[in-house]
């Protein structure tokens, strides 16, 4: 069996009966950014995956088998092509939900991959727009907008921001803003599909001081895909400007719907949606997340476990080389 690189063209030409916008989106995000394998037999395509590469590591962001070949180990072989080739490490998503769960779910326990911390994703819908106002109201989201830029804070949009907000923006993962999350992809890469106008920054004097960036991946659907506030920002309240501008633009601009997501850790924000679905039906699953290390960096891992060993520290290196 062979798993060379699957090409644009061929994705296009073998697989147009498998073709969806998703399927579309994670192909051009791994032509820009990573990588796609099919398995091939005697020029027969059994199936394909596509990965993109981020930073220290690489997610596969889609499978595909043909249906008469499914239930054979084409995507087991495929990730295990995946994993031998790269030398990051490899990160799995797959809702809870989704029809094809168990069987990933395995795979992954089979190929070494360990489950990491899950991930609450919320979706609403624009039928619940009066719904938003009464939460708005019942919240005074409205008085608290006003109490900030009554205080110098301003709001903008993204596709109206300068150019020294938006560096700002995009350098916020490595700059005294301290964001956990790094935004610089979505700037870098169309197939990120970065929706300007929908992502809003809240500033002050010129300084960011907090963002929502929210993608678009279809043409009625939108992804809140970030929330960061500045280090000394955090617990002023100013993620309020853009989080209440962004989502009074969703209903506003005529798209259907609108997701996100948000790590269990982060338990406040997901009991304020929990609750707010109890107000305005949000609906919510969870997405389950694997991680496992390549087959290079094990063996990495390995030479420098036994460096650290010789000098007394081998409790580092899990650390050090942990994805």
């Amino acid at each position: 069996m062979l798993y060379p690189e699957l090409s644009i063209g061929e994705y296009l030409l073998m697989f147009s009966d498998a073709r969806n916008a998703f399927s579309d989106a994670c192909v051009q995000q791994a032509s820009e950014c990573g990588r796609m394998y099919c398995e091939k037999s005697e020029n027969v395509y059994r199936g394909f995956v596509c990965t993109a590469i981020e930073n220290a590591e690489e997610r596969i962001l889609y499978a595909y088998t043909k249906p008469e070949y499914r239930r054979k180990g084409v995507f087991t072989a495929l990730a295990e092509h995946v994993i031998r080739t790269s030398t990051r490490g490899i990160r799995v998503s797959i809702p809870e939900k989704h029809p094809c769960f168990e069987a990933v779910d395995a795979v992954c326990a089979r190929l070494g991959f360990r489950p990491t911390e899950n991930l609450h994703t919320y979706s609403f819908d624009s039928s619940q727009k009066a719904a938003w106002q009464r939460v708005k109201a019942a919240r005074r989201f409205d008085t608290g907008c006003a109490r900030l830029q009554r205080r110098g804070c301003g709001v903008v949009s993204f596709a109206e921001a300068d150019e020294g907000l938006l560096r700002q923006i995009r350098d916020s993962h490595s700059t005294a803003f301290r964001n956990p999350l790094d935004p610089s992809a979505f700037f870098r890469h169309p197939s990120k599909k970065l929706s300007m106008e929908l992502s809003f920054a809240a500033v002050k004097e010129g300084r960011l001081l907090a963002y929502t960036l929210y993608s678009q991946p279809s043409r009625d659907a939108v992804v809140l895909e970030q929330m960061a506030a500045s280090a000394d920002a955090r617990g002023s309240g100013a993620i309020l400007l853009p989080l209440v501008r962004s989502a009074d633009r969703f209903f506003e601009s005529g798209y259907a719907y609108c997701f996100f997501a948000i790590y269990e850790h982060n338990t406040a924000p997901n009991l304020i949606w929990a609750k707010l679905g109890k107000e305005t039906s949000f609906e919510g699953k969870v997405t389950h997340n694997y991680r496992r290390q390549a087959a290079l960096c094990l063996t990495t891992e390995c030479a420098e476990a036994k460096r650290l060993r010789e000098l007394g520290r081998e409790d580092e290196p899990e650390v050090l080389c942990k994805v």
